[in-house]
């Protein structure tokens, strides 16, 4: 169960660009800045807590052409919502992830954001499983 707001972001999907490279410096493509642009705005508008700095789990369901790889529709999403929903989308933060995708035309594009927590114990199980599981430590 969420404490959070759900946010509906209702737009088309792009997936994360990979930023282009010249003799006069590194950018991203400006469809791409646009479109974050216009998510952040869409996402401040909707979320009105501070960013979280708490272990989450983050569900994605997007909806839209299909024409990219959900793991880059993940990444726009994430990148755009660091400040805004999360203080940073690093494993430690967001430590749970899904997605699911389904296919429709593009005027029916959307992202649905769901934030829920991982309480401190919960991670910490998790993490002494992936421990003896793979060896690592946490």
């Amino acid at each position: 169960m969420s404490n959070y707001p759900t946010v509906f972001i209702k737009i088309k999907l792009m997936s994360k660009a990979r930023p282009r490279v010249t003799r006069n410096g590194t950018f991203l493509p400006k469809n791409y800045q646009l479109w974050r642009k216009e998510v952040a705005k869409q996402m401040k508008e909707q979320w009105t807590l501070p960013p979280i700095d708490t272990p989450i789990a983050v569900h994605i369901s997007c909806a839209g052409a299909a024409r990219g790889d959900v793991d880059n529709y993940m990444g726009a999403i994430f990148d755009t919502g660091n400040k805004i929903i999360w203080s940073d989308d690093r494993a430690n933060i967001i430590q749970s992830a899904s997605i699911d995708f389904t296919k429709a035309k593009e005027a029916d594009s959307f992202i649905r954001i769901t934030v829920s927590d991982i309480g401190l114990k919960e991670a910490r199980i998790d993490c002494i499983d992936r421990v003896f599981d793979y060896d690592i430590e946490c």
